[in-house]
């Protein structure tokens, strides 16, 4: 027996549709329209997140990516090719990248932290004398609250855990659910940002 579905057809029309007007915003896109690759940033940026968490949970390293695939597109637009779904294309695309991006952290050694360890080493006094004179100094803890607070949340969390909680790299990672190789970059940067910006601090 034949059964004949009245959802099918429109399905595959709207998603024609969809395609249709994916495929219209990539070729403006690639005459440099602003709004075009705005729109299509917009719409397809939670959609390969969503998709690209099939293959790695890092939020850090995805949102890389995606900021990493975009801006390549925007750079060589004038020599792409238009894909038959744009949706498709930029699935293909984020799992190359993650894929090139998970390969080359696997090939890091912890060796290549020994300058991290060696910051962190160096500063770790300098932090715990920090807190200690920074409950007669009220400038001094004003500063240093000031460039804890202008780090990016990821980076002071990770200061905070690794010289106010004291805990290793590998609690670290385990807390904030990432790579230990991540961890060590959150804190480099951390550790430099507040290096340049907290000016009245004196480091070890």
């Amino acid at each position: 027996m034949k059964v004949t579905s009245t959802h099918s057809p429109k399905l595959q029309v709207t998603g024609q549709a969809k395609d249709a007007f994916a495929v219209n915003l990539w070729k403006r896109f690639q005459q440099g329209d602003n709004d075009a690759f705005a729109q299509l940033y917009q719409t397809y940026v939670q959609v390969i997140y969503n998709y690209g968490r099939k293959y790695s949970g890092d939020e850090a390293l995805l949102e890389d990516c995606i900021q990493g695939l975009f801006l390549d597109l925007w750079k060589n637009r004038e020599n792409l090719a238009v894909p038959a779904s744009v949706r498709f294309y930029l699935y293909a695309s984020i799992k190359r990248r993650i894929h090139k991006e998970l390969q080359k952290r696997k090939e890091l050694t912890f060796e290549d932290f020994s300058e991290v360890d060696k910051m962190c080493s160096e500063v770790n006094d300098s932090f715990e004398e920090l807190l200690i004179t920074a409950q007669s100094k009220a400038q001094q803890k004003i500063s240093l609250k000031q460039g804890l607070l202008s780090l990016p949340v990821n980076q002071r969390k990770a200061i905070l855990l690794k010289f106010y909680k004291d805990l290793n790299f590998q609690e670290i990672s385990a807390a904030m659910d990432m790579s230990i190789d991540n961890v060590y970059k959150l804190v480099s940067r951390g550790l430099l940002a507040l290096r340049k910006n907290v000016k009245n601090l004196q480091w070890g």
